[in-house]
C-alpha cells in the first residue's frame, strides 16, 4: 500500500531522487578549458528552501532539477559516482566567510579555498588523484560518459584527474564567486554544494538494467502496462528494497523481489521519496500526502510535528471531501547509514483532524511542543515516548496524565541545577512549562481528576503551585535584604514534593520571615504577598503522598505571574 501511495505522489515528478539535495554548478569543457554553465537559475526549477539565497547569488540549481540534464541513479552509498565532482563548501564563522573546493580523499586530495573578505585564493594541488567513476551506465550523445571523459582529457585512461585541470576550474569558479559575492546576502553558516565536470553540455542518459528485459507485456500492481519487472533496488525508499535479504519478501532479491510485489520496471522509478517532500523534524524524516491530490506539496513550517499537522489541516482543500475518507497520509521514517526504518504510517480523515484540532488556535501552539518528549542521553536520542505520544494523538487516544507528568519531572530535574543558578537562556524555563502544559492539554483531554481540560490544575496541584510562587518570592526577598545563606535554597532541592514537604517549605518560609532583621516595611510587604497567594484549601488526605514537584517548580519559575498576583492584591 505504501509503495502505491509513493507512486501516486511521484508519478508526475520528472526530477532526480537524491539522498542529499544540494546546489550544483555544471563545468563544461570547451576543448581543454573549463567554463561554467551560464544558464540563469530560473531556467531550471524552484530553489531549495534552505539554500535559496546561496543559489540565487551564484546561479546554482538543485541536483534534483529535471532541466539540469544530470542523472543520479546510484542506489547505494558505495556505488561509484557517475561524474567527476568537486565538492564545495561555503563556511561563515568567526574568521569570516570562505568558499572551498576539494576532490579526492585524505592526503591524496586537491584543495582550493577563497577568502571572501580578502578575495585571496589558495590552491594546493600536485600531480593527480585517482577517481572511481561508473564506467557502464551513463552516456552522453549515445557515447559512454567515462570514455568521453578520457577523450576530452578530463580523466586519463586509468581514471586519474590532474592537478592542472583542478587549478583551472578553481580559478574560473573563484572568479565567478568574486563577481557575484555580496556581504550579508547569505544567512546560512554552512552550505555544501558541488561542481559537476562534463565533457559537453548535453543531457546525460542513464541505461538501467530494468530496460534490458523485453518480454510479453502485462499489467503490474499499479495498473501500468509493463514488459518486465524491476531489478534494481530503490534509490531513496530503502524500506522497499532488497538490500538486506532478512527483511525482504521470502528472502528474495533483484527481479524476484519485485515480481512478488508485481512492480513493473516503468512504475519502479516513482516508488521513491522526493527529498523536497521529506521534512526533517528533530532527527526524524516526515512526509505528508494529500490523498485526494497526491501532487500537492505542503510547506515545511519548521515548528515541530504538532504545528506541522495543524498547518497541513488548515491548508487542505476541503471541498468535495467525504468526512470519513482518509485525507492526509503521514509517514515518519528514520534513516541510519544505508538503512531506513518506517516508524509511523497513518492516515487521517477530515473528521479526525477537525476533532484533533478543535479549539486550538495558531498563537497558542508552542514551537516544537511535542518534541519536549524526545529523550537525549549523551549522543543517543530516544524517540520512544515522543512517537508513542504522536501515535496516541493521531489515534485520538488519551495519554495517562501521571505518566506525562513523571516524564516532565525527570527532564525538569536535569535542567534544575542550571536554572537555579540563573543560567537559563531566553526564557528557557517559561518555554519548558509552556510546552509541557500544551502536551498535557492535547494529549490528556478529559484527564483531569476534577473534570475540565487536562492542563487545568486541580485544588491539590494549585496548592503546590502556590507554594512554589511563595518560595520564589521568599528567596528573592532574602537575597535582596542580604540574608541569604548556604541553606536558603534547600527548600528547592527535595527529591519529591508531597503534602508533608510542601508544608515543611511553608514552615521554613514562616520561620525565616520571623527571624528576619529586614526593615519592617519589606517584611510586611512579603507577609501581604504570602497572605494573598496562600491557598485556602490544603491537599486532601487521599492525595497526601502524591508527588507535586512539577506544579511546585512551575509556580517557582512563574515569577511574572506571581508579581501580577501581588499587584492585584
Amino acid at each position: 500500500m505504501l509503495a502505491f501511495e509513493l507512486y501516486l505522489k511521484n508519478k508526475d515528478f520528472k526530477g532526480e531522487y537524491v539522498r542529499t539535495p544540494k546546489p550544483v554548478k555544471k563545468v563544461i569543457m570547451r576543448g581543454t578549458r573549463p567554463a561554467l554553465d551560464k544558464k540563469a537559475l530560473d531556467q531550471y526549477s524552484d530553489t531549495l528552501e534552505d539554500y535559496k539565497s546561496f543559489q540565487e547569488l551564484f546561479s546554482m540549481p538543485a541536483n534534483t532539477a529535471a532541466g539540469l540534464g544530470l542523472k543520479f541513479r546510484a542506489n547505494s552509498p558505495n556505488s561509484p559516482p557517475p561524474y567527476v565532482e568537486l565538492y564545495g563548501q561555503f563556511l561563515n564563522n568567526k574568521s569570516g566567510p570562505t568558499i572551498s573546493l576539494t576532490i579526492g580523499k585524505g592526503t591524496a586530495s586537491f584543495v582550493g579555498e577563497l577568502d571572501l573578505n580578502t578575495k585571496k585564493e589558495r590552491i594546493a594541488a600536485k600531480n593527480s588523484v585517482q577517481l572511481k567513476i561508473d564506467k557502464e551506465r551513463y552516456f552522453v550523445s549515445g557515447k559512454n560518459l567515462y570514455d568521453e571523459y578520457v577523450r576530452s582529457k578530463v580523466l586519463t585512461k586509468d581514471g586519474k584527474f590532474k592537478s592542472v585541470l583542478f587549478t583551472s576550474i578553481c580559478k574560473v569558479f573563484f572568479k565567478h564567486v568574486r563577481s557575484h559575492w555580496k556581504v550579508d546576502e547569505i544567512q546560512n553558516k554552512k552550505i555544501s554544494f558541488s561542481l559537476i565536470v562534463l565533457p559537453k553540455d548535453v543531457e546525460v542518459e542513464y541505461r538501467s538494467a530494468d530496460e534490458e528485459d523485453v518480454g510479453t507485456s502485462f499489467i503490474d500492481s499499479f495498473g501500468n502496462k509493463a514488459k518486465g519487472y524491476a531489478k534494481e533496488t530503490t534509490i531513496t525508499a530503502k524500506f522497499l528494497s532488497y538490500d538486506d535479504p532478512a527483511f525482504s519478501i521470502n528472502c528474495t532479491d533483484g527481479e524476484s523481489f519485485y515480481r512478488n510485489l508485481a512492480i513493473g520496471a516503468g512504475s519502479h522509478r516513482s516508488v521513491n521519496i522526493n527529498a523536497a517532500d521529506a521534512f526533517r523534524i528533530s532527527g526524524l524524516q516526515w512526509m505528508f500526502t494529500d490523498i485526494a491530490k497526491p501532487g500537492h506539496r505542503f510547506k515545511n513550517t519548521k515548528n515541530g510535528i504538532y504545528y506541522q499537522l495543524w498547518r497541513n489541516y488548515k491548508d487542505l482543500d476541503k471541498t468535495n471531501r467525504l468526512e470519513d475518507m482518509s485525507s492526509l497520509k503521514i509517514l515518519c521514517y528514520l534513516t541510519s547509514q544505508a538503512k531506513m526504518e518506517v516508524m509511523l504510517d497513518e492516515n487521517l480523515t477530515m473528521e479526525d483532524m477537525r476533532e484533533m484540532f478543535s479549539g486550538i488556535e495558531e498563537g497558542e501552539i508552542p514551537p516544537h511542543a511535542l518534541e519536549i518528549l524526545i529523550e537525549k542521553k549523551g549522543n543517543t536520542v530516544i524517540w520512544t515516548h515522543y512517537l508513542a505520544a504522536v501515535r496516541s494523538l493521531l489515534a485520538k487516544r488519551s495519554v495517562d496524565r501521571n505518566y506525562l507528568l513523571s516524564r516532565f519531572v525527570l527532564q525538569l530535574r536535569e535542567y534544575l541545577p542550571d536554572w537555579l543558578k540563573g543560567m537559563a537562556q531566553n526564557g528557557e524555563s517559561y518555554q519548558f512549562f509552556r510546552k509541557c502544559d500544551f502536551c498535557i492539554k492535547v494529549l490528556c483531554k478529559n484527564a483531569n481528576p476534577n473534570g475540565g481540560k487536562g492542563d487545568e490544575m486541580n485544588s491539590d496541584e494549585q496548592y503546590a503551585h502556590s507554594v512554589g510562587i511563595i518560595a520564589a518570592e521568599y528567596i528573592k526577598f532574602k537575597e535582596d535584604v542580604k540574608e541569604s545563606s548556604n541553606s536558603l535554597r534547600d527548600i528547592l532541592a527535595y527529591s519529591r514534593y508531597d503534602r508533608e514537604k510542601l508544608r515543611f517549605v511553608m514552615q521554613r518560609i514562616g520561620l525565616g520571615l520571623s527571624l528576619s532583621k529586614a526593615p519592617g516595611e519589606k517584611v510586611k510587604r512579603l507577609e501581604s504577598f504570602i497572605s494573598s497567594n496562600q491557598p485556602s484549601v490544603e491537599i486532601s488526605d487521599n492525595s497526601a503522598y502524591n508527588d507535586y514537584s512539577y506544579f511546585f517548580y512551575k509556580g517557582y519559575f512563574s515569577k511574572g505571574a506571581a508579581g501580577k498576583k501581588e499587584e492585584r492584591a
